[in-house]
């Protein structure tokens, strides 16, 4: 069955979908909605080895996880220092973090040119001593996210994978595509190449954006787990659809009305969580949550122009009036 409880290390999460950590998305308002609306996982958005080590203003904003509701709590951290790698995720167990992921895939040009996320992937001998380190500083199961390699030419996922496991990492997240194609071409297949050979549990990243990717990818590559992220910001709800289809074989569109009210609640939600800012920053999720419908764009419109929370209510009423 492809969704079902995962044990990973000492903790035993409700099923095996995960939300990716998406920078700029995955704060504490979105996160509780994804967990609410089906998903087994959530991860705080990546943070800088550096910025905890340093005590970065900054980033002890971003590590603001401490949920119930969100339990176990996890993170992603990120670096090209193996000894501050290290530091930071002692620091972030005396915190309350109970589960984290090293970043060895982000190809965001300010990641890499630093040498940190999937520019680890050119530098096998800094995988092995960064997981040898982290390993020898936690108690606390942790995994370590990768793509398949640095380009086309040099796809080391399998061995890359081999070096984790080899150095006590407890599971693996694969996105199925190199550094160099960023979110373009994927190729599910090297997940299942991954998973033939590991013996921790192997998560599947990559270009899942419905339950039917789901099955595909499963029935490609037998993996452990799901990831998904990108489709969240449009469809939140997929995992929930996720685990309507593998229980019943069939899933539930999402109507207009029902994503007008996930955004009427989630701006309230978010603008409470982010202050007088939320009004500006909740912005991108409306233009996510609302392409898919009719008027679309006038209704972006009429939401960007919004100055205090009572306005959303009032430009959803005028949308509903119209169509």
């Amino acid at each position: 069955m492809p969704i079902r409880p995962l044990k990973i290390g000492n903790i035993l999460f409700n099923n095996n979908l995960f939300l990716a950590p998406m920078a700029g998305i995955c704060l504490k308002p979105f996160r509780l909605e994804m967990k609410r609306l089906g998903a087994g996982v959530v991860c705080n958005e990546m943070v800088s080895s550096y910025g905890i080590c340093y005590h970065n203003k900054k980033t002890l904003e971003i590590l603001d996880v401490f949920d119930e509701k969100e339990r176990p709590v996890s993170v992603q951290v990120f670096g090209d220092n193996p000894d501050i790698i290290a530091e930071s995720c002692k620091i972030l167990v005396d915190k309350g973090i109970e589960f984290l992921d090293i970043n060895m895939g982000c190809p965001a040009p300010n990641v890499v040119n630093g040498g940190a996320g999937s520019a680890l992937l050119k530098d096998l001998d800094k995988i092995r001593l960064i997981v040898k380190k982290v390993r020898s500083a936690l108690s606390i199961p942790f995994s370590v996210k990768i793509r398949t390699g640095w380009d086309l030419n040099s796809v080391n996922a399998c061995e890359v994978a081999q070096i984790v496991e080899g150095e006590g990492a407890d599971a693996i997240i694969v996105h199925a595509r190199t550094r160099s194609q960023k979110f373009n071409d994927f190729d599910w297949s090297m997940i299942g190449k991954v998973k033939s050979n590991a013996k921790i549990p192997v998560i599947g990243n990559g270009s899942i954006f419905s339950p039917i990717d789901v099955k595909k990818m499963y029935e490609m590559t037998n993996c452990d787990g799901f990831m998904i992220g990108r489709a969240t910001c449009s469809n939140p709800w997929i995992f929930r659809q996720i685990l309507e289809y593998f229980e019943k074989g069939k899933f539930e569109a999402i109507s207009d009305e029902e994503r007008l009210e996930y955004l009427k609640n989630f701006a309230y939600k978010f603008v409470e969580y982010r202050g007088e800012k939320g009004i500006f920053e909740v912005r991108k999720f409306i233009v996510w949550l609302t392409k898919s419908m009719p008027n679309s764009s006038e209704l972006r419109r009429q939401f960007f122009e919004i100055k205090e929370l009572t306005d959303i209510e009032k430009v959803i009423e005028r949308y509903r009036s119209i169509v």
